[in-house]
């Protein structure tokens, strides 16, 4: 993916079972982010 004016935006769907969703970003010259979301378990 390519990052526009400095922005990336990325769509991600969990699974039927809860749990952590990790996201880690890296790009040339910047130090790895990494963000952890929860996700519980899906609405009935």
């Amino acid at each position: 993916m390519h990052a526009f004016h400095g922005q990336l935006v990325a769509i991600v769907q969990a699974n039927a079972q809860p749990g952590e969703l990790r996201l880690t970003a890296t790009g040339k010259g910047l130090k790895p982010a990494t963000l952890t979301l929860k996700a519980g378990p899906a609405a009935q």
